[in-house]
């Protein structure tokens, strides 16, 4: 394991010390930068090989937003943070395209050391360099365009409901994972996770989710030339959607707590982000549906052959860097595998692992093909017997869909 390398930007010298003093216990591990301006910054930038860039925002010369613009441009397999006491709304939702992490000043040491070592993992997950490149180097993911206007309709409507938005941001895995990150992120200070759509849009308030919601789809477009090669963004946007319902409709069947539910949700709906990743690379599509064909495998098998990774791990690791739960990365890396998991619930990984099975193999409560479904892991929660009447829920939220 190669040792982790990190930047510290910041024009406030005594809190650079302090950094430093407190991060002594991990020099063994870490290499640890300070750069007292932006420009300064840079110089580091160029002369060595930084993971991981922590900046303030509010700086004399080249200020914080710049410098991580900067740097994802010129290194963009550097992850970005921001550390600041600066928190208004437009610096947020500027920065929420460029930096993977929003932090408030002041912030525990210990919180840093959680986070490194956080990004250090999901780091190692993914070994092909190529796709680690452009994972962290992303400044937005892909988006579905036509929700865009009905999201902003609803915002700018007399009575605008809550629950009719966070409906319709559900259909868009990218801003459902941009809210989230925001809403999670140490400028709003809440003292556990929000998990759950509706509770963080209301937190997160309808003119920032607006700010939010045009600033994604300025970035964020799906290429028409993508369409065109054996990839369908309409099929992955509802099977994303699909497998949230049936993993959080499996999840209350197996009497989990609000909060697994709320994950089991998530991580429905986020399970396949890693395929908007993979296809940033040139000819993703078209060399995934040709090895499909010749080998007669699934996706992620054919993704392993020709990447030596798949969109499951491709998608845990931007999830990582932008701090999910523990249990929503665990369900999206292992959605296939969950047998290879340390996970010692049965919800939400198996929910979201039988959830995104069935729905791959049939919508028919008599043909529903369980066979792909990890018997070893389902046999650890003495869950065999309940097979029967997840495709059942499967047939319900696909026949829910045609109606």
């Amino acid at each position: 394991m190669t040792k982790l390398s990190i930047l510290f930007v910041d024009d406030d010298q005594n809190l650079l010390f302090g950094i430093k003093r407190a991060l002594r216990v991990r020099q063994k591990e870490w290499s640890i930068y300070f750069a007292e301006s932006g420009e300064e910054a840079l110089s580091v930038l160029a002369n060595n090989s930084i993971d991981i860039i922590v900046t303030d925002i509010s700086m004399r010369g080249i200020d914080g937003t710049t410098l991580l613009q900067q740097t994802l441009k010129l290194y963009p397999s550097t992850v970005r943070l921001v550390l600041s006491g600066y928190s208004s709304q437009d610096v947020i939702v500027h920065n929420a395209t460029v930096t993977h992490q929003l932090l408030a000043k002041p912030c525990e040491i210990n919180t840093l050391i959680n986070i490194f070592d956080k990004i250090a993992k999901v780091r190692n997950s993914l070994q092909n360099q190529e796709l680690l490149k452009i994972a962290t180097g992303l400044g937005a993911l892909p988006s579905v365009p036509g929700l865009y206007e009905k999201i902003l309709s609803e915002i700018e409507a007399p009575q605008a409901s809550i629950q009719k938005i966070s409906d319709i941001v559900a259909q868009d895995l990218t801003l459902t994972a941009r809210i989230l990150q925001l809403v999670n992120s140490a400028f709003f200070g809440l003292p556990q996770k929000v998990l759950n759509l509706q509770q963080a849009i209301s937190l997160l308030g309808l003119e920032m989710l607006k700010a939010l919601v045009l600033y994604v789809k300025l970035f964020s477009t799906i290429p028409d030339k993508i369409n065109a090669v054996s990839f369908s963004s309409d099929n992955l946007w509802k099977h994303s959607l699909h497998t949230a319902h049936l993993a959080k409709k499996i999840a209350l069947s197996e009497g989990a707590e609000k909060e697994l539910v709320d994950e089991a949700f998530i991580g429905g709906l986020l399970h396949d982000i890693g395929k908007l990743v993979m296809l940033q690379m040139p000819e993703y599509a078209k060399a995934v549906a040709n090895m499909m064909a010749k080998n007669q495998c699934q996706m992620a098998q054919a993704e392993y052959q020709l990447y030596n990774a798949s969109h499951a791990e491709t998608g845990a690791y931007v999830l990582g860097l932008w701090d999910m739960p523990n249990n929503i990365l665990e369900a999206v890396m292992y959605h296939h595998t969950p047998s290879q998991s340390n996970a010692n619930r049965l919800v939400p990984l198996l929910a979201v692992h039988v959830a995104d099975v069935l729905l791959n193999a049939s919508c028919s409560p008599d043909n529903a093909n369980s066979k792909l479904i990890d018997q070893k892991y389902v046999t650890n929660f003495k869950a065999t017997n309940n097979i029967g009447s997840w495709s059942n829920l499967c047939f319900e939220v696909c026949q829910k869909e045609s109606n």
